[in-house]
């Protein structure tokens, strides 16, 4: 169904054509958060972090993930901005399957965002590596996270996607 002005199109999800913006995932995500104690195991799981900020996002990432990509900078201008620190948590997708070897390459040779953002990689595959990678997957499962980038605020709000900074505004707030 599209509306007469032609601004609205409704497939599944209202999507404003004009904005080019899903308005069903959006209102969705006002409802979608994890607890406090999910919090305290997310946090465990944290493979880099970024800033020195006092408020602090969660980064559900793949080293492989275009839109991941895509958010890295939009991100990293953000925390920078607003004095957030960025807490990297790989959760490397089949559908790229050289992501797991550099996650794991990461944080084995202790590697930080600037590297992650450049696409690291390296041959050292440690076995603290494949285990805390092993277990982001396993975490993201329990959790239902399926998909990258996802985002977890210090306020338990989530957000899917590509963020805008009003996104991540609403994640700290």
């Amino acid at each position: 169904y599209m509306d007469s002005k032609g601004e609205y199109l409704l497939a599944g999800n209202l999507i404003s054509v004009k904005d080019k913006k899903n308005i069903t995932r959006d209102r969705q995500q006002e409802f979608m958060k994890v607890s406090a104690d999910q919090l305290k195991e997310i946090e465990k799981h944290v493979n880099v972090r970024y800033g020195e900020g006092s408020k602090y996002i969660y980064f559900i990432t793949d080293p492989d993930c275009p839109f991941c990509k895509r958010s890295n900078p939009i991100v990293e201008e953000w925390a920078k901005k607003n004095n957030v620190q960025i807490r990297l948590i790989f959760f490397p997708l089949p559908i790229h399957p050289e992501a797991f070897g550099k996650a794991v390459a990461i944080i084995c040779d202790k590697k930080g965002f600037k590297e992650y953002a450049e696409g690291y990689t390296s041959k050292n595959q440690c076995e603290e590596g494949k285990k805390a990678v092993e277990a982001n997957l396993e975490l993201m499962n329990k959790l239902g996270i399926g998909g990258t980038p996802t985002f977890i605020g210090m306020n338990g709000k989530l957000h899917s996607g590509l963020p805008t900074e009003e996104d991540l505004n609403k994640l700290i707030n």
